[in-house]
């Protein structure tokens, strides 16, 4: 992917809007910066969410759930089930 940018009197430069989606970048990323003679190379760093951001044209391509649908109480019940029985298991456990 080419694309061009220029520096503004700030010294502030804009990544291009196909590059930002291309790597899911969000306001606030920060970014080592070093050099060469005739290059400027921006590493991501501290990024706090290890998962890409996806779209919903990406969530649309992926294949879908062929089983019964669940609603979300049922989820919701299931997890807090699994929950309990985590703490019940702990609590076995520990004598009480």
């Amino acid at each position: 992917m080419n694309a061009q940018t220029k520096l503004s009197a700030k010294g502030q430069v804009v990544i291009p809007k196909d590059v930002r989606d291309a790597m899911h970048l969000l306001a606030g990323e920060r970014f080592d910066v070093s050099h060469g003679s005739d290059e400027i190379k921006l590493k991501l760093v501290d990024r706090t969410n290890p998962f890409p951001r996806t779209t919903v044209a990406e969530l649309r391509a992926k294949p879908r759930w062929q089983g019964e649908a669940k609603s979300t109480e049922e989820i919701s019940s299931l997890s807090n089930e699994a929950i309990l029985r985590i703490l019940l298991d702990q609590e076995k456990r520990a004598g009480g």
